[in-house]
């Protein structure tokens, strides 16, 4: 199996070429307990994902058509700890302190693999590129993680108006290279419908990155498995 006529490809980012260093609702309680909060990471953990679960349902991507990117995120981080936290604790610098933490490599380290990936596309001439749900920080992280010069473009959600899985963002990044058309074109990513799926219904190939039983054609375990298929069987000619 083989994408002979490949030009472009592009990555999502979150769990395909970076990881969280420690869960998200660690590094919540971490900030928070600065400000007294006492309870356990199971509970933040709960709190946390029902918080950016509504705020998505009230302003999807990230407010980016209402409130804006910053206020969506406070509103995350009040609700997580509404009620958790003393009257006296000032929730807003715990909001500035956790948006400038998730800019920090700190908060981010690379996928195991993908230098090795990246390093290897780039050595066949090929255009990269990222489309990304993320809010407007993501061209910051990249950056501060080295790999913002790895890439052609960079797309986000917040940027585009649109987000995965609905299929205009890869529409919007095509845009980026008039050259390329939809049939030459491959998205790696992690989730089977946000990449996977989405990719296909804009026309593009897609290979999904999942170490879970998925069912789709092209899914490797790792991005290492990938750059093996690359390298041993010529899987982008």
């Amino acid at each position: 199996m083989s994408f002979p006529n490949v030009r472009l490809v592009t990555f999502d980012v979150t769990n395909t070429l970076l990881k969280f260093r420690i869960a998200p609702w660690e590094q919540y309680g971490i900030a928070a307990r600065e400000f007294g909060y006492h309870g356990s990471n199971e509970e933040l953990a709960q709190c946390l994902q029902m918080s950016y679960r509504d705020a998505w349902m009230q302003h999807p991507n990230f407010g980016q058509s209402s409130i804006g990117w910053r206020e969506w995120w406070r509103r995350v981080v009040h609700s997580t700890f509404k009620d958790r936290l003393p009257p006296t604790a000032d929730m807003d610098m715990l909001t500035t302190r956790l948006i400038n933490q998730y800019k920090s490599e700190s908060s981010w380290c690379l996928k195991h693999g993908a230098d090795r990936l990246l390093t290897l596309l780039r050595a066949r001439w090929l255009k990269l590129g990222v489309i990304s749900n993320f809010d407007p920080r993501l061209f910051e992280i990249l950056h501060n993680v080295n790999l913002a010069n790895k890439f052609d473009f960079i797309v986000t959600s917040y940027e585009s108006g649109y987000y995965k899985p609905d299929s205009r963002i890869f529409e919007y990044a095509l845009e980026r290279c008039p050259e390329i058309l939809a049939t030459q074109a491959l998205h790696i990513g992690d989730d089977i419908k946000k990449d996977y799926e989405a990719a296909k219904l804009a026309g593009w190939h897609a290979v999904l990155i999942n170490d879970d039983s998925t069912k789709a054609q092209y899914v490797f375990p790792s991005l290492n498995h990938l750059s093996d298929a690359i390298e041993e069987n010529d899987f982008l000619c």
